[in-house]
């Protein structure tokens, strides 16, 4: 996908005009990359999904009235094929001590960011005016850790 701005219109901004030339996604539904992406789009499908059975016991937080400390939902927008154990650290130059304490969504994301990059054909990409643009969500490890302040670390 590129994005290109003709020079008329260049010339009437200040910006320097983008492309698009690689992507790379983790989303509800089992989609992984732009292909699977567009699947899900002509398909009409929907990500909606029952709340994995590895994520939490549903039953013992379930409620469908929505009492305080419960959930009224069944179902949810899960990553339920992403396995977060399956990180692979030495890709990654940085100490593995470090990268084992990391919230899991920023191990995923690196990987995502990797792939992005390799999806657009960059292998040289260090000291280059390369962008990597996510959106994320979610803040279960903040949650967790906010808990378990012994396995935090420094």
């Amino acid at each position: 996908m590129g994005i290109t701005v003709d020079e008329q219109n260049h010339a009437s901004r200040s910006h320097e005009p983008i492309a698009i030339v690689g992507m790379a996604m983790r989303l509800p539904g089992r989609v992984n990359d732009s292909e699977s992406f567009w699947r899900m789009l002509i398909e009409k499908r929907s990500g909606l999904c029952d709340v994995p059975k590895d994520r939490y016991h549903l039953d013992a937080f379930h409620d469908p009235h929505g009492k305080p400390g419960t959930v009224r939902m069944r179902q949810g927008y899960f990553l339920d094929d992403a396995d977060v154990r399956q990180f692979d650290s030495n890709v990654f130059s940085s100490l593995k001590k470090e990268l084992e304490r990391l919230d899991p969504q920023q191990c995923q994301l690196l990987e995502v960011s990797y792939e992005c990059l390799e999806n657009a054909g960059c292998t040289l990409w260090r000291g280059r005016k390369i962008g990597c643009y996510a959106g994320v969500f979610g803040q279960d490890w903040l949650d967790l850790n906010a808990k378990e302040t012994q396995h935090m670390g420094a």
